[in-house]
């Protein structure tokens, strides 16, 4: 049986892929290697706080927001900030 991958793994490698970077090129990206990456995709290991603060930094549009999540920031409050940074 083949067990269900968390969230964040999924999101993880759904934005590496969307950003068209291969495993070592993201491990490269931010400062870790190609096996924690593969970790994280696998849900073996979860980011730390940092590494979720560095993909949001790298991220576009709700994947922002989403990885801004994982550090517990709240959602309104992230859009009230995107929101305020882009002028509207």
């Amino acid at each position: 049986m083949t067990r269900k991958l968390p969230s964040w793994s999924q999101q993880i490698k759904a934005f590496r892929r969307s950003a068209g970077l291969t495993q070592p090129r993201l491990a490269s990206k931010l400062g870790v290697t190609k096996k924690t990456v593969a970790e994280w995709e696998q849900g073996r290991q979860e980011p730390s706080a940092r590494r979720y603060v560095q993909l949001a930094k790298m991220a576009k549009g709700e994947q922002v927001l989403w990885f801004l999540g994982r550090v517990g920031l709240d959602r309104k409050f992230l859009v009230r900030v995107c929101k305020f940074v882009a002028g509207g």
